[in-house]
């Protein structure tokens, strides 16, 4: 029998094609780089939001330095798509706290690990140095991965300083900082009047009287 030339034993492969292993084989591949694209694509754009908002809070920050050293108001916050813009304070103790909406992570057909979520994470710009060379240095509490780099982490950052009240993390929207939030997670309740565990809005006693409330 005459052996096979290489042109047949290649039109043989070639009429053979991909196998049902080889094909599963592929796909697992192109999920894998699809997921990790989506998850780099997700980061990067989470980041670039999290940067607009922190350059509007930084333009902002001037005009309050403007107002301080007698160079008019400092106009009206910013609003923003993504996050919220606010001030407290006044001179040495001004604060300019950008609080991050939900809204912010970009999800594209993947959730993020809770941890790396951005929304409810807020970034602080505190006044420091001279009052002729004014630098405003940005704290925040956000992960690494979503956090600026001019940004050093604070875990507190957002709370009350100098017994000057703050802004908190608002972690379920409802309006209520997690610290004054009995049920942080449950935009539905925020207290609990008897301590029973239950929110006073499902809670059938919430007073623990032993009558049921009308």
């Amino acid at each position: 029998m005459k052996p096979q030339s290489l042109d047949q034993k290649i039109g043989i492969m070639k009429e053979q094609g991909f196998g049902l292993l080889e094909l599963l084989v592929v796909l697992g591949i192109i999920g894998i780089l699809g997921a990790l694209a989506l998850s780099q694509y997700n980061n990067y754009v989470t980041r670039a939001r999290v940067t607009e908002a922190l350059h509007a809070g930084q333009v902002y920050a001037r005009k309050v330095e403007a107002e301080a050293a007698g160079g008019g108001g400092a106009g009206t916050i910013p609003t923003l798509d993504h996050a919220t813009i606010t001030r407290t304070g006044s001179g040495a103790d001004a604060r300019v706290n950008i609080t991050l909406s939900a809204s912010i992570d970009s999800q594209v057909l993947m959730a993020s690990d809770a941890s790396e979520l951005a929304g409810g994470k807020v970034l602080v710009l505190t006044p420091t140095g001279s009052a002729e060379t004014i630098r405003w240095e940005c704290t925040s509490n956000l992960p690494d991965s979503k956090r600026p780099k001019v940004c050093t982490f604070d875990a507190d950052a957002g709370g009350p300083t100098d017994g000057t009240e703050g802004v908190g993390t608002d972690s379920d929207g409802d309006g209520i900082i997690d610290d004054d939030d009995a049920f942080p997670d449950d935009a539905t309740e925020t207290t609990d009047t008897d301590g029973d565990g239950i929110g006073d809005t499902a809670d059938t006693d919430d007073d623990g009287d032993g009558v049921l409330d009308e």
